[in-house]
């Protein structure tokens, strides 16, 4: 199975070339809530034609690939720092430490105290 980095990469044409404009843009504004209006409107592009690129191109949604790149980011500071879970989960754009850690969770499969811990989770 191909990730999501990995069809982004192999793929060509021009829905592959607004799926990595998409792409680029939940990298730059990770931390902000996730909009598809907002996303779509900043790089000129219908909204339902930007998501639709983004599946056929990765097979997974704007709203996945958020949550991952959030989750990647927190996994880097789980590694390199000692800040809580609750910091942590505000610096990459949560609301709630609880939401981030079910987010965390559903990507990595184990908890971010698990994470921390040594438990090898492996983003999707």
């Amino acid at each position: 199975m191909q990730t999501v980095r990995q069809a982004l990469q192999n793929s060509q044409g021009a829905q592959a070339a607004t799926a990595r404009k998409a792409a680029d843009f939940i990298e730059a504004h990770y931390t902000e809530k996730f909009s598809l209006d907002r996303m779509a409107a900043a790089l000129f592009i219908n909204k339902i034609y930007l998501a639709k690129c983004f599946k056929r191109v990765t097979d997974s949604t704007l709203l996945q690939y958020h949550n991952l790149v959030r989750c990647e980011k927190a996994a880097e500071l789980l590694r390199t720092t000692h800040l809580s879970i609750e910091i942590i989960s505000g610096q990459v754009g949560y609301a709630t430490a609880s939401h981030f850690s079910r987010t965390f969770r559903g990507v990595y499969h184990c908890s971010p105290m698990e994470y921390r811990k040594g438990k090898t989770g492996r983003a999707l």
